[in-house]
């Protein structure tokens, strides 16, 4: 089993239920399941149309373009060069487990410089509003060790 790499793969794979529904017709998208290949939804089995693969198409990237800026890539990844793997991918090319774990490296990286510039932001904004009239600084209590 493919590990998970950063919250992207996992929903990638994700993506891929919502392909399948998307494009095995209308009653599938409305109830959630997938159509199975019976006489009474043959249309459903039916190769999908071109538009419809093109709207799934754009939304799983939209999905994946959302999920690598949420996770702080967005602005970090070549662009060019993440496009170039999706296309070798998709043509068979199986990553080796160098690539693998170079890109989790590089996603680890990404998204602890990511964490410290959100708990940065997090403790100005704290600093700042806790003298603010009106704001009254309650005692920290843990129920772990702090």
């Amino acid at each position: 089993m493919p590990r998970q790499v950063g919250g992207i793969a996992l929903a990638v794979i994700s993506s891929l239920g919502f392909l399948a529904n998307a494009t095995a017709g209308p009653r599938a998208a409305l109830t959630g399941s997938v159509v199975t290949d019976t006489p009474s939804n043959a249309a459903a089995t039916q190769a999908p149309a071109a538009e419809a693969v093109e709207t799934a198409s754009y939304q799983i990237g939209l999905l994946f373009g959302s999920q690598l800026a949420s996770s702080g890539l967005g602005s970090t990844v070549s662009r060019e060069q993440l496009l170039r793997g999706i296309d070798e991918a998709l043509a068979g090319r199986i990553p080796s487990a160098a690539q693998k774990e170079s890109a989790q490296e590089f996603i680890h990286a990404a998204r602890t410089t990511l964490a410290a510039r959100n708990a940065e932001q997090a403790r100005l904004f704290l600093e700042k509003n806790a003298h603010e009239s009106g704001i009254e600084t309650l005692p920290r209590v843990c129920s772990i060790a702090c």
